[in-house]
């Protein structure tokens, strides 16, 4: 039995997920465990929280019309497929969930697929930064139901 068995990475599609996808993928090796990749699409209606509309309109909308939304799935399911074939983990699972909250959709992925290691990576922050950014990432770390490792990114 190895150390870790299943390790989950949570890619953002930004600047630095490559390297946080190839820290993860030689995890995998190391370990002999079986990788998984996850990135969160996120859509928000605020519309429902002000109660009923008036002739259909929604005061407040922050989604993204379904095509978009799919679209947006599509790029990240293609971006993730990528960075599993670039990494020689071509047999990875690739999740791709759309949510309001990243936090969530991480931990039904840690629970359902019994994740025993979470990767995830972190642009670093100013002490003012860190005071104002209320981080999916810091959440998921202070709440992971499993062992995490962060994986430092430098800021631009």
């Amino acid at each position: 039995m190895s150390l870790y068995e299943h390790i989950l990475v949570t890619i953002d599609l930004d600047q630095g997920h490559e390297e946080v996808a190839r820290k993860a993928a030689g995890l995998s090796k190391v370990f002999g465990a079986k990788l998984s990749l996850i990135h969160v699409v996120s859509h928000t209606y605020l519309s429902a929280a002000f109660g009923p509309t008036v002739a259909g309109f929604s005061p407040i909308s922050t989604g993204s019309s379904e095509a978009e939304v799919k679209a947006r799935v599509d790029n990240a399911r293609d971006a993730l497929g990528k960075l599993a074939a670039a990494n020689d983990v071509a047999e990875a699972s690739i999740h791709v969930w759309v949510a309001t909250s990243t936090k969530t959709a991480v931990r039904k992925v840690i629970e359902n697929e019994n994740i025993d290691l979470l990767v995830v990576g972190s642009h670093q922050r100013s002490p003012l930064e860190r005071m104002l950014v209320n981080s999916s990432g810091y959440q998921l770390l202070r709440n992971a139901p499993c062992d995490v490792i962060v994986i430092d990114l430098p800021t631009t």
